[in-house]
């Protein structure tokens, strides 16, 4: 984890938001990367399934579990720091 709050504001950002759109669809290992971020798994579970067909295409299920995962870790990090500072 990163201590000091603007490298971790710059860094969760380009995280979040800008290397999502820096990946593209046309490689395998990019669009892996790409349906890893919450940034592609919104987009993926709103659309309309008359899309034009993609190379690499994922599931639903596969977004929805991007979605639970990016929730869960972060959590799951805070209340592991909290305990092992309280001892």
């Amino acid at each position: 984890m990163i201590r000091h709050t603007p490298a971790t504001t710059i860094a969760s950002f380009v995280v979040l938001q800008i290397l999502p759109v820096v990946l593209s669809e046309g490689r395998y290992w990019s669009a892996v990367a790409g349906h890893a971020s919450p940034y592609r798994a919104w987009p993926r579970l709103t659309a309309a399934d008359h899309r034009a067909p993609v190379d690499f295409p994922w599931t639903t299920g596969g977004a929805w579990t991007v979605l639970a995962v990016w929730t869960l870790v972060p959590a799951l990090l805070a209340v592991a720091c909290v305990r092992r500072r309280d001892q």
